[in-house]
């Protein structure tokens, strides 16, 4: 029989952040953010754009030491990861501009 490892809980939590906390933390800073007429660069916005690095940063972390996998299972390459990292800074950004027009201008 073999003997598997238990993983760092270190581990665990960056996995679980990408996947999970890290976008339900986009959704409701993002969803603060609409509803706020703050204008921008608030605290918010701050707290927005450090979630989607952390993400970032926690999805590197769980690639580099811990399953080289995607969400699916299946295996992902250090291309896979810098293009992951390209859309997600991307689509941070859109997604954090897009809030703050609905929040300020609409």
């Amino acid at each position: 029989m073999e003997n598997v490892q238990p993983k760092p809980l270190s581990l665990v939590f960056c996995r679980l952040f990408w996947l999970l906390l890290g976008p339900a933390g986009l959704l409701l800073t993002g969803a603060a953010i609409s509803q706020s007429e703050a204008g921008w660069f608030t605290g918010k916005d701050l707290i927005f754009g450090v979630i989607v690095l952390l993400i970032i940063l926690c999805r590197w972390v769980d690639f580099l030491k811990g399953d080289r996998d995607n969400a699916l299972g299946d295996p992902v390459s250090k291309r896979y990861m810098l293009g992951y990292t390209v859309i997600g800074l991307v689509a941070g950004a859109a997604v954090w501009a897009g809030v703050n027009v609905l929040g300020n201008y609409l």
